[in-house]
C-alpha cells in the first residue's frame, strides 16, 4: 500500500525495459502513474466484454485440437495451451489484424517472446549478465536482438497500418484495446511511436504465458483430484446441456461459482507470478520496527504467502477449493491471497486473465475429462517470469543452474581473462582474420554447445552454412579452426606439423587412462606407433576370427529372444558384444574369467570414463583436481579407474607368472602380448603397459558397437537395401543359424561393403578429428594458423559436404561407393578413420568385426523400425551417438 514501495525493483524493470522497451511493466514513479492512468480504460468491463468473441473463437480452436488427443494416453499440452493464450493476447492487444501476419501464423513471434522471457529471468537472477559486453560474448545479445527484430517487425507493421488509416469510432469493439488507446495518445503527442510498440509488446509478454500456465495448472490439479472435476462438470452441464461448441457469455461466467473457487485455489497453490519485488524510494519502516533503507528491494513471496499456515491452516499445501467459500474468504487477511499483487500497482489485466482462463476451462471441462498418472505430491515448482513446474513441457530445469555456474565462473575470472587476452594479443590479431563465433571468456562455445545445444552436431552445420566450410570457434581459452573441406583435411592429416592430437583431448584421456598410443604426442607417439603396428597386422587380425565368430554367435542367439516382441533397444547388447570382443582381443581370453568382466562392472566403468573424458574436453577447467573434487567428479573417476586397473592387474599377474611368459606362440598375439614384450625389454614402464591395454579397449568397443548399430538402423529404415544385402549374404551362406565366417567370405560381400561405408559416411564412429599445430601452419587458402592452435576436421560434416557428395549428401545411398564414384571423388572426402600417419591403428580390426557381425545378424533376422530417417538427430561424444536411439523389431529369416 505504501507510496514508498510503488516502483518495481530495478533488478527486474531494467531487464524488462532492455528486452521489451519502456512500458507499464518497467516504468517507475510519476511516469508509471501517468501511463497506468492512461491505460486503465483499456481494461474496463465493457472492453473486456468486447473480447468475448475472441475468447470464444480461440477456445473453440483449442478444444478442437484437444479432441485429436482423445484416446492417445497422456500428452504434453502446456505448449498448446500457451499458444492458445498467445493468440488471444496478441489479438486483444494489437487487434485481429495480427492473424494475417506470417510470424503470428508460424509461431516464430511466439518463440521470440519466449526467448526474451528466458533472457529477462537470467538478467534478474544474475544481474551482471545484463552487461552488454558479457551478453554479446555469451551470444545472448544476438538471440535477444533476433527475437526483438521479429516482434518489432510484426507489431510495427500493424502500428504503421493503423497510423495511416482513419481512427475507428468509439463504437468499434477494438477502439479501447491497448494499440488503439496508445495510438490515440501518440496522436495527442503523449507517446512516441517506439513507446506505442513497446507498450503493445510488453502487454503481450505480460499476458500470454501467465494466462496459459494458469489454465494448464488448473487442468493438472483437476486431473489429480477427479472428485472436484466431477463437481465442475455437473455445474457446467447445468449451464450448457449440450457438449461440443457453445458460446460462453459474461452471465454464464458469473454463474460458474464452483469453477471460480477451483480457479482461485489453483492460483493460490500455483500463482502465475510467484513473487513481486518492490524497491524502496525512501527509508521504509515495517510494522516489525525494522527500517528498510532507501534503494533496497523487498520481494513479497506470493507462492509462500499463499501457503502460510498462520493464514491457511495446518495443511496449506493441500488442494482445497473450500478455502474460497465466502465465510472463509471473509475471515482471512485480505493480503493472504494476492495472485495478481495488490494495491495501486496490482496487475492491470487481472480481470482479463480470470475471464479468459475461466472461459477456456469451461469449454474444455464440459467436453473432456482429464486425467494424469502424475502425483500431486511429486510436483516441484521453479521460479520464472511466470511460475512453472519442474516437469512442465519445454522447460529444462537444469538450464539456469548450469547458467549460474557458467556466469559465476565468468565473474570470478574477468580480471584474469583481461590479462590473458593481453598476453596473447599477437595470436588474437591473427585469428581475428578468420570468420566464426567467439563464445564466452574462459569458456568459449562449450556451454552453448554442451548444455544449450546438447552437443547437437547441427550446431556446427549451421555455423558452416553461415561462415563457410572453414570457420573459427573456441573451446575454453583455446581457439579452434573447424573445417569440412577435404582439401584442408588432406593438408592437416598429411602434415608433420599437425601430427599431435589436441592436448585438451589427450590430457583428458590421460587423466583416466594413462599415457598410451591414444594420448602420446610427437616423437614419443611415433615410436610407440611403430612398436604397436605389428599388433594390428593382417595375420593377427585373421587370428581373431574365432573370437569374432564365437561372440557374434552368442549375440545372434540372444537376439532370438527379441523375435515377435516388437521394437526393442539393441544398442546395450551390441555394446556388451563389442566390449567382450575388445577385451579378449586386447587382453586375451583370460579376462573372461574375471568377476568384474562377467557382471558388467568393468564395462560400466569404461562407459563412465568416457563420460568424464567428454566433460574434461569441453570444460577443461574441471581437469583441475581441486575443481574436479568440488564437483564430485574426482571420486567417481578414481572409482572407475580403480575397477579397470584391478581387472588389468589380475590379467597381467597371470601372464607374467605363467610358464609361457617367454613362449606365447600357442596363444593369441593380443595387444597385451606386444606391450608385455616392450615392458620386458625395458622400453615401457608397468604403468605404460597398463595404460596401453586400457586405452586400446576404450578405443575399440564403443566405436565398433555403434558402427554395427547404425548400419542395422539404416537397413531397417531402408528395407530395399536390407533385402539386397540379405540376398548377397544368402548366396555365400545358404543356411542360417550358426556358421563360420572366414576372411575370404568377408572379401566377397561387395554390396555389404558399400552399405557399411555409407553408414560410416553418414554416421562416422568418431565424428571429429582434432590436431594441434606444432609450428605456424600455412593453409592453401592463404591463412596461416598460429602455433599451438587446434584444427578440427569435422568428419561428420565433411561426409555431408554437398560440394563433394552432391545435393543429396544427407541421404542414405550405398551407390556413393561404386568404384567409379570413389575414383572421381577427392580421397579425403571420406575419412571415417582419419587418414595419414595418425590414422586409426585399428581401422581394419573395426571393419572386420563389424562386417562379420552384420553378416550373421542379417542372415538370421529381418529388421524393421517405425523411426523415420528424417527424425534422426546426432550428438557428439567420444563416439557419435543419436539424441534418440531408434529401436528395432526382429523377424526370423525362415530360409
Amino acid at each position: 500500500m505504501s507510496p514508498d514501495c510503488l516502483n518495481r525493483s530495478s533488478l527486474l524493470s531494467k531487464p524488462i525495459a532492455s528486452s521489451t522497451g519502456d512500458g507499464i511493466m518497467s516504468l517507475a514513479g510519476s511516469k508509471w502513474a501517468e501511463r497506468r492512468k492512461n491505460l486503465n480504460p483499456t481494461f474496463k468491463q465493457n472492453v473486456l466484454l468486447s473480447f468475448l468473441p475472441i475468447f470464444n473463437a480461440e477456445s473453440k480452436n483449442l478444444v478442437a485440437f484437444l479432441d485429436s488427443l482423445v484416446g492417445q494416453g497422456e500428452k504434453k499440452v502446456q505448449d498448446d495451451i500457451v499458444r492458445w493464450s498467445f493468440r488471444i493476447a496478441t489479438q486483444t492487444t494489437v487487434g485481429t489484424d495480427v492473424k494475417q501476419e506470417a510470424a503470428f501464423k508460424n509461431d516464430s513471434v511466439l518463440r521470440s517472446f519466449e526467448t526474451l522471457m528466458k533472457i529477462i529471468v537470467m538478467n534478474v537472477v544474475l544481474p551482471f549478465t545484463h552487461n552488454k559486453l558479457i551478453s554479446t560474448l555469451s551470444g545472448f545479445q544476438m538471440e535477444k536482438a533476433s527475437a526483438q527484430t521479429k516482434i518489432n517487425k510484426m507489431i510495427g507493421t500493424i502500428v504503421d497500418n493503423k497510423l495511416v488509416s482513419k481512427p475507428k469510432s468509439d463504437s468499434h469493439p477494438e477502439f479501447s484495446s491497448v494499440i488503439n488507446k496508445t495510438l490515440e495518445l501518440h496522436r495527442n503527442g503523449e507517446m512516441s511511436v517506439d513507446e506505442v510498440r513497446s507498450e503493445c509488446g510488453s502487454m503481450v509478454a505480460a499476458a500470454f504465458e501467465t494466462t496459459g500456465v494458469t489454465v494448464f495448472h488448473a487442468l493438472t490439479l483437476l486431473a489429480m483430484f477427479p472428485e472436484h472435476q466431477d463437481t465442475i462438470y455437473q455445474e457446467l452441464k447445468e449451464l450448457f446441456p449440450m457438449a461440443g461448441d457453445f458460446e460462453v457469455t459474461y452471465d454464464d461466467l458469473q454463474r460458474m461459482v464452483y469453477l471460480e473457487r477451483v480457479l482461485s485455489e489453483a492460483l493460490r497453490l500455483i500463482p502465475s507470478v510467484p513473487f513481486t519485488p518492490r524497491e524502496t524510494t525512501q527509508d521504509f519502516r515495517l510494522s516489525t520496527g525494522v527500517v528498510i533503507p532507501k534503494g533496497l528491494t523487498i520481494a513479497v513471496d506470493i507462492f509462500a504467502t499463499h501457503r502460510n499456515r498462520d493464514h491457511w491452516g495446518p495443511n496449506p499445501s493441500m488442494f482445497n477449493p473450500d478455502h474460497f467459500l465466502p465465510d472463509n474468504v471473509r475471515d482471512r487477511h485480505p493480503y493472504a491471497y494476492i495472485p495478481f499483487s495488490k494495491g495501486r500497482r496490482n496487475c492491470i489485466g487481472w480481470k482479463y486473465g480470470l475471464m479468459s482462463s475461466k472461459l477456456a476451462l469451461s469449454k474444455i471441462l464440459r467436453n473432456y475429462k482429464v486425467s494424469t498418472s502424475y502425483r500431486y505430491e511429486d510436483l516441484e515448482f521453479v521460479d520464472n517470469m511466470g511460475m512453472k513446474l519442474a516437469q512442465s513441457p519445454g522447460l529444462d530445469e537444469k538450464y539456469f543452474v548450469k547458467m549460474i555456474v557458467m556466469q559465476l565462473l565468468i565473474a570470478a575470472s574477468i580480471i584474469l581473462w583481461s590479462l590473458f587476452l593481453w598476453s596473447r594479443r599477437k595470436l588474437y590479431l591473427l585469428i581475428l582474420q578468420l570468420p566464426g563465433t567467439m563464445g564466452l571468456p574462459l569458456i568459449g562455445n562449450s556451454i552453448r554447445y554442451l548444455i544449450i545445444g546438447k552437443r547437437n552436431m547441427s550446431i556446427r552445420t549451421r555455423y558452416m552454412d553461415r561462415y563457410g566450410s572453414t570457420y573459427l570457434s573456441w573451446i575454453g581459452t583455446t581457439p579452434i579452426l573447424i573445417t569440412r573441406d577435404p582439401k584442408i583435411a588432406e593438408e592437416v592429416f598429411t602434415s608433420p606439423l599437425c601430427i599431435n592430437r589436441s592436448s585438451q583431448t589427450t590430457n583428458a584421456m590421460a587423466l583416466s587412462m594413462g599415457n598410451g598410443l591414444l594420448t602420446l604426442q610427437g616423437s614419443k607417439w611415433l615410436a610407440r606407433r611403430k612398436q604397436m603396428n605389428p599388433a594390428f597386422k593382417h595375420s593377427i587380425l585373421v587370428s581373431f576370427l574365432p573370437i569374432f565368430n564365437a561372440e557374434t554367435d552368442l549375440l545372434v542367439s540372444f537376439f532370438g529372444s527379441n523375435v515377435s516382441k516388437g521394437e526393442v533397444d539393441v544398442l546395450p547388447d551390441l555394446i556388451r558384444w563389442s566390449f567382450k570382443i575388445a577385451t579378449q582381443t586386447t587382453l586375451g581370453t583370460d579376462v573372461t574369467k574375471d568377476a568384474s568382466f562377467k557382471d558388467d562392472t568393468i564395462l560400466k566403468s569404461y562407459q563412465s570414463i568416457l563420460r568424464h573424458t567428454i566433460i574434461n574436453i569441453f570444460l577443461p577447467f574441471v581437469q583441475n583436481k581441486i575443481v574436479s573434487k568440488l564437483f564430485g567428479l574426482e571420486r567417481m573417476r578414481a572409482r572407475d579407474v580403480s575397477e579397470i586397473n584391478k581387472m588389468i592387474n589380475n590379467v597381467l599377474d597371470k601372464k607374467m607368472n605363467s610358464s609361457n611368459a617367454n613362449n606365447c606362440e600357442s596363444e593369441l598375439r593380443t595387444v597385451l602380448h606386444w606391450a608385455l614384450e616392450l615392458f620386458r625389454n625395458d622400453e615401457i614402464s608397468l604403468m605404460e603397459l597398463r595404460a596401453e591395454c586400457s586405452s586400446m579397449v576404450l578405443a575399440a568397443f564403443e566405436t565398433s558397437a555403434h558402427t554395427v548399430y547404425h548400419a542395422l538402423v539404416l537397413l531397417a529404415m531402408f528395407p530395399e537395401h536390407q533385402e539386397m544385402v540379405f540376398n548377397e549374404i544368402k548366396e555365400h551362406f545358404p543356411l542360417a543359424k550358426h556358421f563360420e565366417v572366414t576372411h575370404t567370405d568377408l572379401q566377397q560381400l561387395v554390396y555389404l561393403d558399400r552399405v557399411l561405408n555409407e553408414t560410416l559416411r553418414l554416421m562416422p564412429s568418431v565424428p571429429i578429428s582434432a590436431r594441434e599445430t606444432l609450428q605456424d601452419f600455412p593453409l592453401s587458402n592463404g591463412v596461416v594458423i598460429p602455433k599451438g592452435m587446434l584444427i578440427v576436421v569435422d568428419i561428420f560434416n565433411t561426409h555431408r559436404n554437398s560440394d563433394y557428395w552432391g545435393s543429396e549428401a544427407a541421404q542414405f545411398k550405398p551407390e556413393n561407393f561404386l568404384p567409379k564414384k570413389i575414383q572421381d571423388r577427392h580421397p579425403y572426402a571420406f575419412v571415417p578413420f582419419s587418414k595419414g600417419k595418425r590414422n586409426c591403428i585399428g581401422w581394419q580390426y573395426g571393419l572386420m568385426s563389424s562386417k562379420l557381425a552384420l553378416v550373421k545378424i542379417l542372415r538370421n533376422y529381418q529388421l524393421r523400425t517405425s523411426f523415420p530417417y528424417e527424425n534422426l538427430e546426432f550428438v557428439d561424444h567420444m563416439v557419435m551417438k543419436m539424441n534418440q536411439s531408434p529401436q528395432l523389431a526382429f523377424q526370423r529369416r525362415t530360409s
